[in-house]
């Protein structure tokens, strides 16, 4: 393809599997056939064959198929009931959504130059132009809840982030000592409180240097934000012992320089801001689709 809109469109598109009902032209009576239904909402043939065209190289089973592209639907539908829920009953068909899906349309037929390599460019992704505008308008709803759920909050933008990341109370800098057994994270507190040095008692336990890391208040768990987060950062002070999948682990939190926290948040800051973005929205998303399923026909 000689033109990008539609390549770099489709990823994404694909990504978060936007389908949702709009009336619009360019459907066969084959595409508009209901191969299933979600939450009462209609799944048709169209986007059913796109769904499946993005695993066409994975020789799967239908059943095989249908078991990979169940999450997507239901996302979608999830998305539309989050929609009407927060924003006072938003729906496909309001004005907004409407003019936003006839500008990415039209970009999409202009950035190809003309509608002759616009459709080759839907056919080539197993897309009907129908789908594509119900992918849109999902799109659309999908970007209007996220900037309500992040209005007036730490994740709106770049600069309310910089601002939440430059307070100590939001990261922290730890080490974290490695145990294979509750037993042995225990003796190494022992050993410490009866006048070793933490590293020393840590080598002599058949350990190397603490592994020293950022971690960020959201990321880590309730339980362990609330360990890290109360220890001083006194570099001194050892935490109780925490475990996560076998591995028994005591940390201490180090103080951070000014050109430390620069370095930081120049390095780390946005894919942070990006990944608690992400818990959030998967967090907020999942009492809307709670309770959904896809009825197969």
């Amino acid at each position: 393809m000689k033109h990008g809109i539609l390549r770099r469109l489709l990823p994404f598109l694909a990504a978060v599997c936007l389908t949702v009902p709009l009336l619009a032209t360019g459907c066969t009576s084959a595409n508009k056939e209901v191969v299933a239904t979600c939450g009462g909402d209609p799944v048709l043939r169209e986007e059913y064959s796109f769904l499946a065209g993005r695993l066409a190289d994975a020789d799967l089973s239908e059943d095989e198929i249908r078991e990979r592209i169940t999450p997507s639907i239901i996302e979608d539908r999830a998305i539309l009931a989050a929609g009407a829920d927060l924003l006072d009953g938003l729906t496909v068909d309001d004005k907004a959504v409407k003019a936003a899906v006839k500008e990415g349309i039209k970009a999409a037929k202009t950035e190809y130059g003309g509608k002759d390599a616009y459709r080759a460019a839907l056919a080539e992704q197993s897309l009907t132009e129908h789908h594509l505008k119900r992918m849109l308008a999902v799109a659309e709803i999908q970007r209007l809840v996220t900037e309500k759920l992040f209005a007036g909050t730490e994740l709106e933008s770049e600069a309310s982030f910089a601002e939440w990341l430059a307070d100590d109370a939001h990261y922290a800098r730890v080490e974290r000592y490695d145990f294979q057994s509750e037993a042995e994270a225990e003796a190494f507190l022992a050993a410490v409180q009866g006048g070793g040095t933490a590293d020393k008692v840590y080598q002599s336990h058949g350990g190397t240097k603490a592994s020293a890391s950022y971690c960020f208040l959201g990321l880590g768990g309730e339980e362990l934000d609330a360990l890290l987060f109360s220890l001083p950062a006194d570099g001194m002070t050892l935490s109780s012992i925490i475990s996560d999948r076998g591995v028994y682990s005591v940390y201490r939190r180090l103080s951070v320089s000014a050109e430390e926290r620069e370095d930081m948040a120049a390095l780390q800051g946005l894919a942070v801001r990006d990944e608690l973005r992400s818990r959030r929205w998967e967090s907020f998303l999942a009492d809307y689709a709670d309770g959904l399923t896809v009825e197969w026909r």
